[in-house]
């Protein structure tokens, strides 16, 4: 069977992540449980899959409800091999949009803080304050 008539639709959704640790507590990766709709010879066909980078890269999960697995060992592979592709680009687009809220969050706290100290720095008048406060100020 050829790459052409395999079709990835989408990830219908990841199930779970399970975090790994090394031996220090750090975290280390990921392994994931998803479902994905595939085109396969004009049919949508549902596959669940999971990965774990300890073992093996991606398998398939057998489940009643869900497609069988093809017993063409091409097929297998082609499939396997775009559904890690799929995840893969979810899991670059979420490490981008996380990296860009990261980027937004620092620059606002920059900016409360900036404006903490300014707030900090003015004497209202008629205000006690203290040596520190008088001192900013200069």
């Amino acid at each position: 069977m050829r790459k052409n008539k395999i079709k990835v639709l989408g990830i219908k959704y990841i199930e779970d992540k399970f975090a790994r640790y090394d031996k220090e507590g750090n975290y280390s990766y990921s392994d994931y449980q998803m479902y994905l709709v595939f085109k396969v010879n004009g049919k949508k066909q549902y596959y669940r899959f999971i990965t774990s980078k300890q073992s093996f890269i991606i398998a398939f999960l057998e489940s009643p409800h869900l497609s069988p697995i093809p017993e063409d060992k091409e097929t297998r592979r082609t499939i396997l091999q775009l559904a890690y592709g799929e995840l893969q680009k979810i899991l670059a687009e979420y490490e981008v949009k996380q990296y860009f809220y990261n980027q937004d969050k620092q620059e606002e706290e920059e900016r409360l803080r900036k404006e903490r100290e300014e707030r900090a720095k003015k004497i209202v008048l008629g205000e006690q304050i203290s040596i520190e406060k008088y001192l900013l100020n200069k």
